[in-house]
């Protein structure tokens, strides 16, 4: 099975990093961001890109909000590529789901059911 590539722009979090590590675990390539503009240059230099993964916590931070605007704008190179979220709280999620956000976990949910959703999705 080919690997998925998962870009995944972060905070320092730990359920954050244990979610790399067992993504990782299964198989995916996962690549770290820190920033909405190092995840743009990522995108632009590399092949491929199956899911962006985004924490919230980074949301609040950067202007990462218009990072989702732009990948999910008609016509955008990147308006197929699935976009993920893990968010603080459920209320973020009407929000981003306008935007175009595919798929939310709050970060109270169990580490295993947010990595296995991912897993799921990347392999059908």
């Amino acid at each position: 099975m080919e690997e998925k590539v998962i870009l995944f722009l972060k905070d320092d979090a730990p359920i954050i990093n244990s979610t790399r590590e067992k993504l990782e675990e299964m198989g995916h390539v996962v690549i770290l961001c820190q920033t909405a503009s190092q995840a743009r240059k990522y995108l632009d230099d590399l092949e491929r890109v199956d899911i962006i993964l985004l924490s919230s916590c980074i949301l609040k931070k950067q202007d990462c909000l218009t990072f989702i605007a732009e990948i999910k704008e008609s016509g955008s190179k990147w308006v197929k590529i699935p976009v993920f979220v893990i968010t603080d709280v459920d209320k973020e999620s009407g929000k981003l789901k306008k935007m175009g956000v595919d798929r939310f976990f709050v970060k109270d949910q169990h580490l295993d059911k947010i990595v296995d959703d991912i897993d799921h999705f990347l392999k059908k």
